[in-house]
């Protein structure tokens, strides 16, 4: 059965967020992801952030 999950506030933080994705076993090709909030900025790594998303957005609708 398909899930949504909500974040807010990734600020780049790529390790943080893509570990609670895996602690909950999201699966982008079933699952929604729904983002608030900013995205980059304070984080270490908002460049593996906006990778990551992208490569879901040419797979999740």
């Amino acid at each position: 059965m398909a899930a949504i999950y909500a974040m807010g506030d990734l600020q780049g933080c790529y390790a943080p967020f893509s570990a609670l994705l895996e602690q909950v076993g999201f699966t982008p090709q079933i699952d929604q992801l729904w983002l608030a909030g900013d995205l980059v900025n304070r984080g270490p790594d908002s460049h593996a952030v906006i990778n990551r998303l992208y490569t879901w957005h040419e797979r999740v609708r």
